[in-house]
């Protein structure tokens, strides 16, 4: 099961109540992006957490180099969107969490409707070449 947040510090402060297996964390957030919220993790700045607790990137930003800046702000792996279970499976096991290829479900499964912006849904439908 997984748990979807809008931003990186909505992140941190559901990090401190509750105990999750890894994180997934997409790059570009509102508010607080991905690479500040894993600093605040790696520094120990949220309370309870273990800073070692594993962090996959999530983004649709595919180069090298964006690799080594999710690396360097102390992501453990990284996964390029679109996701594919295959390579989300391979990353959370390159991180120590063991699974089951049918435990691991694509995210747009489970995506949360209200951290999607409608305005941009919209515009994405209406690019051509979209099919809806």
């Amino acid at each position: 099961s997984c748990v979807i947040v809008g931003h990186g510090g909505l992140a941190l402060e559901r990090l401190a109540q509750e105990k999750f297996a890894a994180v997934l964390m997409d790059c570009q957030m509102p508010v607080m992006d991905g690479y500040t919220a894993t600093r605040h993790i790696r520094a120990g700045a949220v309370a309870g957490l273990d800073p070692h607790l594993p962090i996959i990137a999530l983004t649709a930003y595919a180069m090298p180099d964006d690799r080594r800046k999710c690396l360097a702000a102390g992501m453990d792996d990284y996964v390029a969107k679109p996701i594919r279970t295959e390579a989300l499976k391979d990353a959370l096991e390159r991180c120590g969490i063991h699974t089951e290829a049918a435990a691991v479900t694509a995210t747009a499964a489970v995506i949360d409707r209200s951290v999607l912006d409608p305005e941009q849904v919209a515009q994405l439908r209406d690019m051509p070449g979209s099919k809806h």
